[in-house]
């Protein structure tokens, strides 16, 4: 459960999730990224010891090139380890091809929306409003319940809509590195959502005990 201590960094943002004993013992753990909802950093203006603007502009665009890929990577690892868990616990959603399953992320959000409290931290507070509130993801939101069927797991409840975004995400993300380039998701998206998957892996005792076995 992410940490209800530090919550502010240095610059006044909330800090990053915390991760548990058994994320950090990981052999292959990524390195800790600097911030979760950055801001754009302004130009230097007048510095004397700057011999080249261009430069240091481009410093910060290769330390938040950086910053992105260890936030994708922690991302993609936690949540496909909370997905191989929710397949363990068995909350699966069947497919039509004989012997294919996914998890059940919508059922799962469902099951745990009484003890899921975003007011827990200021960190995860954030994080929900972004991805309830931002305005991309909002604009999704609209064209996904245009297209919604009653038949359909719903995404007519925040809940639902929050497991269908770190869904979303992780699309995203895997799009992004298979194909180098092309438009993918940005910091604050990727932070946001793992912020949530770092609380939700802690929410019902079966799956955090199958995430500690896995480990």
């Amino acid at each position: 459960m992410p940490s209800q201590q530090n919550n502010q960094n240095k610059t006044g943002q909330p800090a990053r999730p915390t991760h548990s004993t058994r994320n950090a013992s990981r052999k292959a753990a990524p390195v800790e990224i600097e911030s979760e909802f950055p801001e754009t950093t302004a130009a230097p203006q007048g510095d004397p010891e700057a011999d080249d603007t261009s430069e240091t502009l481009l410093d910060q665009e290769e330390r938040g090139r950086r910053t992105a890929e260890q936030a994708t990577l922690m991302y993609l690892s936690l949540y496909h380890d909370l997905e191989h868990a929710l397949l363990r616990a068995g909350f699966i959603r069947a497919r039509s091809t004989p012997g294919s399953s996914q998890p059940d992320w919508i059922g799962f959000a469902r099951h745990i929306e009484r003890r899921f409290q975003p007011d827990r931290s200021d960190g995860l507070k954030l994080a929900v409003t972004h991805l309830l509130e931002g305005g991309k993801n909002q604009v999704l939101r609209g064209q996904r319940l245009e297209n919604y069927s009653p038949l359909e797991n719903g995404i007519q409840h925040d809940i639902d809509w929050i497991a269908e975004l770190l869904q979303h995400t992780r699309n995203l993300l895997v799009h992004e590195l298979n194909f180098p380039g092309r438009a993918g998701c940005d910091l604050n998206q990727i932070m946001a959502a793992m912020f949530v998957v770092q609380d939700w892996s802690h929410l019902d005792p079966q799956v955090e005990g199958l995430l500690d076995y896995l480990q």
